[in-house]
């Protein structure tokens, strides 16, 4: 236990203290000691109790025996009899108050039984005695930090590394206390050297991989993570940490096989095997996701994150009854966490009434709020004095790449008028593409939010004095809501990415327009309703969209309707709408192109759902996703009209589509979720394509595809009435987008108590 204790040496800190305690007669001193020796041989040969039995006849001999008293609580201690070893060190200590030994055990006995503070004493007074004891400076730094007493552990590190300048422990320690002081730089310096003191120091590279995730530097975390995966091969924790931040990073193959090391060294690992899932899940190999989920709960039954991927990936395969049921049963094994919640409220955006939804939203949100409450009754809500000339914007995503949310944001951004704005970019995942670097040189800052906590995530928003802070997530993946509860901005708004609430009272505004969120809906958020003058959209123009091409139903000598939608969007009612739509019309034909249709799975999945509302597969045509986007735009050659989903209506695959002279059949529902659609076509006025219930969305489909030649004039016209539409301004769109800013911050100064003078 104490290796550094001198067991068989004769002599003692007590034989050379300065002024020893009164002792017993020569013979009786001498006895003693001879016993102690005697104890001393038999600890040599591991015979605990008989050294321990020596020791106390030592003591019968002499109670002032202050080396047997020592060595005594040093073998009581190996046999795990902590409180009759403080007994005799008390005593020892007691009898010569500078003895080194006695006071370092006792200090180690205090802090292994939680009295830190009394144990930080007992190593300081060893340091006075002997201040060249180097681990009792490592121990009473520990001593200080348990019982909260950090400039004292400061000022101990100090005076020990000035004495020992390159003791790792020491060194490390010291890195520990930065960090708790949020001292990240310091603390990354202090771990370097003390790395460079000590290779192979595990938990120096562990700490300054996650302090360099903390100051936004994923890769440099990622390298101190591989040296731990090198350094302990057989640990499947450090595998898998190591696989994690890979992930992270968008080096999904690098990853999976961090993750089937693990697995190798581990079969029945549930961490390991859900681990590999999420990685299989991320390179989109959906089936091989599933497998690992089940196998990792299998292996353990408790495993919540195994039973949240498998929900996630339950869902994305077109099958959300069993997906909530899962993410529920996350949930019910760790009521704490937030991403599984919040995937539940994800999925019931799609089919929950509002109510219902607002109601676990505010659950969630109260989660999520009360885990910031510390945090921000220290901070407070960050404020701004004024309006300042520049309304400094910040926006969080995890989609800032080839993904819809950047397809809306791309010709917004390059329109903006820098002198009333500027706008910082927060990264919550790393895939970085052709996209990511067009959007990077839109902002005017861009920073990693990947690995970093909610804190100094938090920390990060203030540092850069933004202003409104804009979630453009909300329930979908990479989500940093958590962020948002810590209130870094004075002006925070949820817009783009997401359709319902996010159930936080500190998201002030939901951005929105007055035909996808009438007055009558606005108490379906917690957040407040800020109205756009046109759309809460502007989309960007495609610059790789090829020319519009002839209506295919003019060849065939009937419709085509089409979806570009995920299965998992087309609901059971849908299917059934479809159903009747066909029916009625005879000659028609489905085409539906998605990504789930890669895999015979997909397709069969599909197939059975369309044969259960007794569509006519024969007369159905599924396609897989195609190369690139040019490719993807000219599948809309081979559609007349695009069938809508509801209650989840296409949003991208609508504006595409229009771009594309293929106008859409929608229907308008009772969230701003479901009126998507009828938004989107009231900007280029089509609301006679816009249906009221599924009845008329029925009779508007049949309707709309009974006029070939007006199909056929609308689709000439399509591209250029989109491009003067709101839709597609992004000038216009720009325009009202700073002037929303500047107002929100205007309020938020008005309405700020500390303002008032």
């Amino acid at each position: 236990m104490f290796g550094w204790l001198t067991k068989l040496k004769g002599a003692s800190a007590a034989s050379s203290a300065p002024n020893p305690p009164p002792r017993a007669p020569q013979s009786a001193a001498q006895a003693a000691e001879a016993k102690r020796q005697e104890g001393n041989a038999l600890l040599e040969r591991d015979d605990l109790d008989g050294a321990a039995l020596r020791y106390r006849e030592a003591i019968a001999l002499d109670d002032a025996a202050v080396p047997a008293r020592v060595n005594l609580a040093y073998v009581l201690l190996e046999l795990q009899r902590p409180e009759e070893a403080e007994v005799h060190l008390t005593r020892a200590i007691a009898l010569d108050a500078s003895n080194v030994d006695a006071h370092y055990m006792l200090g180690n006995t205090m802090r292994a039984r939680g009295a830190a503070a009394d144990a930080a004493t007992h190593f300081a007074l060893a340091i006075a005695s002997q201040p060249d004891f180097a681990l009792a400076y490592r121990d009473g730094c520990l001593a200080y930090v348990e019982s909260a007493q950090f400039d004292r552990a400061e000022a101990l590190l100090v005076s020990g590394l000035k004495r020992f300048p390159g003791s790792a422990d020491l060194l490390f320690l010291m890195g520990n206390v930065h960090t708790k002081a949020g001292r990240r730089e310091a603390a990354v310096d202090s771990y370097r050297r003390a790395l460079a003191a000590r290779g192979g120091y595990v938990e120096a590279h562990e700490n300054l991989a996650v302090v360099l995730s903390e100051l936004g530097q994923p890769e440099q975390a990622a390298a101190q993570l591989q040296a731990v995966a090198v350094l302990r091969p057989r640990d499947v924790d450090a595998q898998c940490r190591y696989g994690v931040a890979l992930q992270g990073l968008g080096r999904l193959d690098a990853a999976v096989e961090s993750f089937r090391r693990a697995v190798a060294i581990d079969p029945a690992s549930a961490t390991a095997l859900a681990s590999l899932g999420s990685a299989y899940a991320a390179q989109g190999r959906r089936a091989d996701a599933i497998e690992q989920y089940h196998a990792a709960i299998a292996a353990d039954a408790t495993h919540y994150f195994a039973y949240a991927g498998l929900g996630v990936e339950l869902n994305e395969a077109g099958r959300p009854e069993e997906a909530t049921q899962r993410l529920r049963e996350a949930l019910a094994l760790n009521p704490a966490a937030v991403e599984p919640h919040s995937n539940i409220l994800f999925l019931m955006s799609f089919v929950a009434e509002p109510f219902d939804y607002l109601a676990e939203a505010r659950r969630y949100g109260e989660k999520v709020t009360a885990r910031a409450s510390q945090h921000v009754a220290r901070q407070g809500r960050a404020r701004v004095a004024d309006v300042p000339p520049r309304i400094r914007i910040g926006l969080v995503s995890g989609d800032l790449r080839n993904h819809p949310v950047a397809a809306f944001l791309e010709g917004v951004l390059a329109s903006l008028d820098r002198s009333r704005v500027e706008v910082f970019a927060y990264a919550t995942a790393q895939r970085d593409d052709a996209v990511t670097e067009r959007l990077r040189r839109l902002c005017d800052g861009w920073r990693s939010l990947v690995g970093m906590n909610d804190e100094a995530a938090a920390e990060r928003v203030r540092d850069d004095g933004i202003h409104v802070l804009i979630d453009l997530a909300g329930h979908t993946a990479h989500n940093r809501l958590s962020i948002f509860a810590l209130e870094p901005a004075s002006v925070q708004v949820t817009w783009l990415g997401y359709l319902a609430s996010s159930g936080l009272a500190a998201i002030d505004y939901v951005l929105a327009d007055r035909v996808s969120l009438p007055e009558e809906h606005r108490s379906h958020f917690v957040e407040q309703a800020w109205y756009m003058p046109n759309s809460l959209y502007c989309f960007t123009a495609p610059p790789d969209a090829p020319p519009v091409g002839a209506l295919p139903g003019l060849s065939r000598g009937d419709v085509t309707f089409g979806s570009f939608q995920r299965m998992n969007k087309v609901s059971d009612s849908t299917l059934q709408a479809w159903s009747r739509v066909m029916a009625r019309m005879p000659g028609a034909r489905l085409r539906l192109q998605c990504k789930q249709m890669a895999d015979s799975s997909g397709r069969e999945h599909a197939l059975e759902r369309l044969r259960r509302f007794g569509v006519d597969t024969d007369r159905v045509e599924l396609v897989g996703p195609v190369p690139d986007r040019t490719a993807y735009l000219a599948c809309h050659d081979h559609v007349d009209i695009v069938l809508d989903t509801f209650p989840y209506p296409g949003i991208t695959t609508t504006c595409e589509a229009l771009w594309m002279g293929v106008p859409t059949v929608t229907l308008a529902g009772g969230t701003l979720l479901s009126r998507q659609g009828a938004s989107l076509l009231h900007c280029l006025e089509l609301d006679d394509w816009v249906a009221r219930d599924v009845e008329d969305y029925v009779d508007c489909a049949v309707r709309q595809a009974g006029d070939l030649p007006a199909l056929a004039r609308l689709r000439g016209e399509l591209r250029e009435r989109a491009r003067r539409s709101p839709l597609f301004d992004t000038a216009r769109f720009a325009r009202d987008f700073e002037d929303a800013m500047h107002a929100m911050v205007a309020r938020a100064v008005q309405v700020d108590p500390s303002n008032s003078r």
